[in-house]
C-alpha cells in the first residue's frame, strides 16, 4: 500500500502470504482521522505460522499477526488458518468443504460483491458469504 491512500476497503480476501513472511508494508498514513484503508473480515495463512509475520501498518511496524490487530485496530473479525485449497500447486482455488472461511465475509450486499461467485453459486447464502471467491456449498453432494 503506497502513499496517500483514503477511504480504501479491503474485505473477504484470501492472503497467501509467501515465504519472506511480510504481511504488508503500508507508507500511508491516516490524516484527520480518516482511514487509509478498512481491513477485515478477511482469511491470512503464513506456513510457519502467525507469529512469524511481520510488516508495518500506517508507519508501525508489528510482529505476529496478533500484534497487527492490536495496533492497527484491523481485522478484529478476520482469521489466521490455512484456507484449504484443493490443489494450490496446479492452481485450484476452491476451497474443501470444513473451510475455516464458511460465513465469515462480511455481507456488502450483491452490488459490491456481485450475486454469483466464480463458479456460478449464489454469493450469499442464509444471509451469509465465504471469504475467497467461492462460496462453498451449503451441503456436499
Amino acid at each position: 500500500m503506497q502513499f496517500h491512500m483514503t477511504r480504501n476497503v479491503f474485505k473477504n480476501n484470501i492472503v497467501y502470504v509467501g515465504n519472506h513472511g511480510k504481511l504488508m508494508t503500508s507508507r500511508s498514513d491516516s490524516r484527520e482521522g480518516v482511514p487509509t484503508v478498512i481491513i477485515d473480515h478477511n482469511l491470512y495463512y503464513f506456513e510457519r505460522g502467525k507469529a512469524a509475520l511481520y510488516g508495518s501498518f500506517d508507519a508501525k511496524a508489528f510482529t505476529g499477526f496478533e500484534q497487527y490487530i492490536q495496533q492497527t485496530g484491523n481485522d478484529s473479525n478476520s482469521v489466521f488458518a490455512d484456507p484449504r485449497f484443493v490443489d494450490p500447486g496446479s492452481g485450484d482455488v476452491h476451497q474443501k468443504p470444513d473451510v475455516p472461511s464458511r460465513g465469515k465475509g462480511e455481507n456488502l450486499g450483491t452490488e459490491v460483491v456481485g450475486s454469483q461467485d466464480l463458479d456460478g453459486r449464489l454469493r450469499v447464502q442464509d444471509g451469509k458469504i465465504d471469504i475467497g471467491c467461492y462460496q462453498t456449498p451449503l451441503s456436499q453432494p
